[in-house]
């Protein structure tokens, strides 16, 4: 039967002792020279055991002293390296200060879990950025940059027989463009062309699938968001125009690209099977538009077709064109139905066509755009390419879309 014998037992004891003291010191119960004292007879015990063992006790003479200077070897070692562990940790805690671990100043914790307090002035592609972290080698995160605005678009849409839904022409005789939004209507009639049947000899006159308010709303809610989609790739390409009018004078125009930062062509294919879901959008004016005249993106960036609410107030729901690099930036812009007015025409519309205002009804449309980029302190130049694209696209759709800014210009 196994025994243990006095010296077996008083070794064990000091191994005990010696884990005790440890757990003591990392709980903070028991430091100074009473731990070190203690440390050092749990070492006098454990030699007990190691001196007193069957390996060293029984072995030959001249074997004996060479195995009892090795265990006393190990037990210094071990123990030596103990109290260089525990008087390490303890001058590391001294070394913080004696109130106890440091704490941010509570004006600067604005109750979150790690304190971050940053800095950042930016002039042009200069910036200073300070930074203090709560936690040493966690990232500090900053709320995103968001904006959202919208304005209201008015369609009047003819519901006679003897006339297209959307004026093609709003020009006087002498060639001067009566209504600002000319354009705008000229890019929804194309769309809604494609709604109609092959025409017969007579031309388009009314579309038979659009006989409701609700199908009429729907497919002018289509056709102005792929306007959009064409305004902004149109934009990101840039354009030119060279002419001369004897009314006019010279017609010439040239609008530079606006670019995405880090730019690069989103597979046509993949826009196309997005375009393809439209009800128009099989139409091969728009497969060769896209097909050999890419969208631009930034690089890594996805497209895609969404009907949403673009904040959880929202009552209505848009339908919308959103590119966005998940976890860097999101840029929507979207198309919803806000009110249909029956008998009415815009009030600044041509007076020749209020002449037959009862057979009009007005359909008011919001168009808005929300952004959102990702902040760290050391991206603001980032921002800054973002925001200059985003909103060099939004001012151009204002320009032609929006006639309170047309009027202002």
């Amino acid at each position: 039967m196994f025994r243990v014998s006095f010296s077996d037992a008083v070794g064990i004891a000091g191994i005990v002792l010696a884990i005790v003291l440890v757990v003591l010191d990392k709980a903070g119960k028991l430091r100074g020279g009473w731990l070190y004292g203690l440390l050092v007879v749990a070492g006098l015990m454990t030699l007990c055991i190691a001196l007193g063992n069957s390996w060293v006790m029984d072995a030959p003479l001249r074997w004996k002293l060479w195995r009892g200077a090795v265990m006393l070897c190990v037990v210094l070692f071990t123990y030596s390296g103990v109290i260089l562990w525990i008087s390490g940790s303890t001058g590391q805690g001294e070394t913080a200060g004696s109130v106890g671990p440091f704490k941010p100043p509570p004006e600067e914790n604005h109750g979150t879990t790690d304190s971050v307090s940053v800095s950042a002035v930016h002039h042009g592609t200069d910036e200073a950025v300070t930074a203090r972290i709560g936690h040493p080698g966690q990232q500090p995160k900053l709320s995103p940059y968001t904006l959202t605005e919208s304005f209201i678009i008015d369609i009047p849409y003819y519901g006679g027989e003897d006339g297209f839904p959307i004026p093609l022409v709003l020009m006087d005789e002498k060639g001067t463009e009566e209504y600002p939004l000319s354009q705008a209507y000229s890019c929804i009639a194309g769309i809604l062309v494609l709604y109609a049947s092959p025409p017969p000899a007579g031309g388009i006159k009314q579309i038979p699938g659009l006989d409701t308010n609700d199908r009429r709303a729907e497919a002018l809610g289509q056709a102005l968001r792929y306007c959009l989609i064409a305004e902004i790739h149109q934009e990101e390409r840039g354009s030119s125009k060279a002419g001369f009018s004897v009314k006019k004078g010279s017609i010439a125009e040239y609008n530079p690209a606006i670019l995405p930062p880090d730019s690069i062509d989103y597979p046509p294919e993949k826009l196309l099977a997005l375009l393809a879901t439209l009800p128009f959008g099989g139409n091969e004016s728009i497969k060769m538009l896209y097909k050999y005249r890419a969208l631009r993106v930034p690089n890594g960036s996805n497209v895609e077709l969404a009907t949403m609410k673009m904040d959880a107030n929202d009552w209505v729901t848009f339908s919308c064109f959103r590119i966005e690099k998940r976890d860097v930036f999101s840029f929507i812009i979207g198309v919803a139905p806000i009110n249909a007015a029956v008998g009415v025409v815009p009030g600044s519309f041509p007076d020749r066509y209020k002449l037959q205002q009862g057979k009009y009804v007005t359909y008011s449309f919001a168009i808005t755009r929300k952004i959102e980029i990702a902040r760290t302190p050391f991206n603001a130049s980032d921002v800054d390419d973002y925001k200059t694209w985003m909103n060099g696209l939004w001012l151009a759709i204002r320009n032609k879309y929006d006639i309170r800014q047309l009027s202002r210009d």
